[in-house]
């Protein structure tokens, strides 16, 4: 009977630790309230540029390639609900063009110049919320199309400025620092085909972004 008794003494003891460790737990991540996390988010970034292929080919003298560059842009959301945002985001990057050998990634020569690169594009955003002491890590996935705009500043034949459409799809993580502050960290793919001006053949692009962002609410 003794036995028996202290048994049910530890096991009160423990059903109430848990409960207290639950409320606890609660306290220091609570969940928001229906509708106070949506609305409008901002987003200023920055990152690094990382094309994955050359931007033009020619076997007979050499091809173009944008090697990887800092960048930098922002991005504006509108939360329809907890899960499901729409947004709007720009970036820029005062890269610039390199020749390379042979059409491949041979040796550079040395830089034709500057080239600004710019894209806009508008896009559909999933976040996977998560309750309990998780709750301040926030991943999210993103699926979206656009414009991939480059300007050449200086002369060129033939024409390298082009405007394209392009397509994106992104991975990332929001670290709440407050209610209403927040970093991001995100992976971005931007695919795209390039039309070149004179001879109107297409290549086809895939342009990694990596950038880190603060956000407010």
């Amino acid at each position: 009977m003794t036995r028996l008794t202290s048994r049910l003494f530890l096991l009160g003891g423990l059903l109430l630790c848990g409960s207290g460790i639950s409320d606890l737990s609660a306290q220091i991540t609570p969940a928001p309230p229906p509708g106070e996390d949506t609305g409008p988010e901002f987003l200023g970034f920055v990152g690094v540029l990382q094309p994955l292929s050359n931007l033009t080919e020619d076997q007979s003298t050499y091809g173009t390639a944008i090697p990887p560059d800092l960048l930098m842009g922002g991005e504006v959301t509108w939360w329809a609900s907890r899960v499901v945002g729409i947004g709007l985001m720009g970036l820029y990057s005062p890269a610039i063009l390199n020749p390379v050998g042979g059409g491949g990634p041979g040796r550079n020569f040395r830089s034709l110049g500057e080239i600004e690169y710019m894209t806009g594009m508008a896009s559909l955003t999933f976040r996977f919320r998560s309750s309990g002491s998780t709750g301040l890590l926030e991943p999210y996935a993103s699926v979206g199309a656009g414009l991939r705009r480059l300007r050449f500043a200086a002369r060129a034949v033939p024409e390298i400025s082009a405007t394209d459409p392009a397509a994106t799809i992104a991975a990332g993580l929001r670290v709440s620092l407050s209610e209403s502050v927040w970093l991001r960290g995100e992976v971005r793919d931007m695919a795209s085909f390039y039309i070149a001006g004179a001879t109107g053949e297409s290549k086809l692009q895939n342009d990694v972004v990596i950038t880190l962002g603060l956000g407010i609410r």
